[in-house]
């Protein structure tokens, strides 16, 4: 593993939408430094750095980086008290195609990050803060 991953791994899951902005810029600036492709190893260590939230679209650029690697990341549907970044990356994996078809109907494809919510809500809603933030624009909706 490259000591720049190794060094963002260190420090743990993103801090959530509540940090310090120097927090946030540091937590910034240690992504940055990694350059894609990351290899599976990597890639597998990323993914314990998902926090509580999208830390103002930090969170996209790490989904990102780790979709840079060999994919599937996960290799199973993530259960479902699982950070929502993975079954995130679950859910593309599996929209792509790059889950084996026998191991998506097997476990159930997921479809949705939130079961049960309507398809509006959550992630990608249109005009919500989120969709901002992932743009880099730092919109807080309150």
């Amino acid at each position: 593993m490259r000591a720049e991953v190794h060094r963002f791994v260190a420090e743990g899951p993103l801090p959530d939408g509540d940090a310090s902005e120097e927090e946030i810029d540091h937590r910034v600036g240690q992504l940055a430094a990694i350059a894609g492709p990351v290899t599976a190893e990597e890639a597998t260590a990323l993914t314990a750095c998902f926090g509580p939230d999208d830390c103002y679209g930090v969170a996209w650029n790490l989904l990102h980086l780790i979709e840079t690697g060999p994919n599937p990341v996960l290799t199973t549907v993530p259960t479902p008290d699982a950070n929502d970044w993975h079954h995130i990356l679950w859910t593309r994996a599996a929209n792509a195609g790059l889950v084996p078809a026998d191991v998506a109907s097997e476990q159930g494809e997921v479809v949705d990050v939130h079961p049960g919510r309507p398809s509006w809500q959550g992630w990608s809603r249109p005009g919500a803060g989120a969709l901002r933030r992932r743009r880099g624009l730092m919109t807080v909706r309150i």
